[in-house]
């Protein structure tokens, strides 16, 4: 039975995430070699205080993600194709094999300051619930000017939309939706404007810093969360890391690629379980699991079981 990892974005983030999975020894691993990278203690970023700055999450995020799927690896537990999710393209791009992971920690580094550097305050994004795309589209024209930017940062499902921009033009679209009959809108925590234009300078310098990287084949496909398809060149793989960041992520598209190739069962990497919860809710016949609070080894025996459920089908 085919499986697919899926790497989450900053958004998932919460303290003590790390922490909870260092007891496994190959996880304890990971973030040790990755403190020694960026040179100081993964541990001290992980505090409710530093994961206020988007540099802190995308970080922990990242090798959450890696540190995962590598303990799942030793169980046997190796996925036919990967997807990241904002953040999460780097972690899919070292579990596929197009970057190693030294490499790809330092593009998040670089990544998460231009971000910061290039929109330090005053922006971010929303979540709406219970509108279609072009409704979203709708209340967003009504809005955008010179001075009040907003924009479509990720489709998660049909009626689930991420919109980015500045507190204003949030403010004034996310008031719009409800008058449209939102079933929710929810600010998300993240500070920067994700996903959209309004970061094009921070995707320019990443697209030439990720110009000079070393080009690995990869050992399985990967989703392009932007285009919503297969990628297997790495040439196309590191254009894609760079354009994630001024582009918005056609997330449900993607998805539902995969499914159409018959991957029916969904691991989610840590932290969070917003993407399995996706799979449940869109697509009644895969099944999802999210590396939360278990423990690896029982995901692992989860993971089996789930297989031979769905080899049975």
């Amino acid at each position: 039975m085919k499986v697919a990892v899926l790497c989450p974005g900053q958004g998932a983030q919460y303290p003590g995430m790390l922490s909870r999975m260092a007891a496994d020894p190959v996880v304890s691993s990971v973030i040790a070699h990755a403190s020694t990278l960026i040179g100081s203690d993964l541990f001290d970023l992980e505090t409710e205080d530093s994961l206020r700055r988007t540099y802190a999450v995308q970080l922990c995020t990242f090798t959450a993600a890696v540190a995962a799927n590598t303990a799942l690896e030793r169980f046997g537990i190796v996925p036919d194709v990967v997807a990241g999710l904002s953040v999460g393209v780097f972690a899919a791009a070292v579990i596929c094999g197009a970057m190693r992971f030294e490499t790809a920690l330092e593009m998040v580094m670089m990544r998460a300051r231009l971000m910061e550097e290039e929109r330090p305050h005053g922006y971010g994004l929303s979540a709406i619930l219970g509108l279609s795309e072009p409704q979203v589209l709708d209340a967003i024209r009504s809005y955008n000017s010179l001075q009040t930017r907003v924009f479509i940062a990720s489709v998660n499902a049909p009626s689930e939309i991420v919109i980015a921009g500045d507190n204003e033009a949030l403010s004034q679209v996310c008031a719009h939706a409800r008058r449209l009959g939102a079933l929710s809108v929810k600010r998300l925590k993240t500070a920067v404007p994700s996903h959209c234009p309004l970061l094009a300078e921070t995707a320019r310098r990443l697209r030439l810093q990720l110009a000079q990287t070393e080009l690995l084949t990869p050992r399985m496909p990967y989703m392009s969360s932007v285009r919503g398809s297969i990628l297997t060149e790495p040439k196309a793989i590191l254009e894609d890391l760079a354009a994630s960041i001024e582009r918005p992520v056609r997330w449900y598209e993607g998805i539902a690629g995969l499914f159409e190739r018959g991957i029916r069962l969904y691991i989610e990497m840590p932290p969070g379980n917003k993407l399995s919860n996706l799979i449940t809710q869109q697509w009644g016949e895969a099944r999802s699991i999210a590396v939360e609070s278990n423990s690896l080894e029982h995901i692992a025996d989860i993971v089996i079981y789930l297989q031979e459920q769905l080899n049975t089908f």
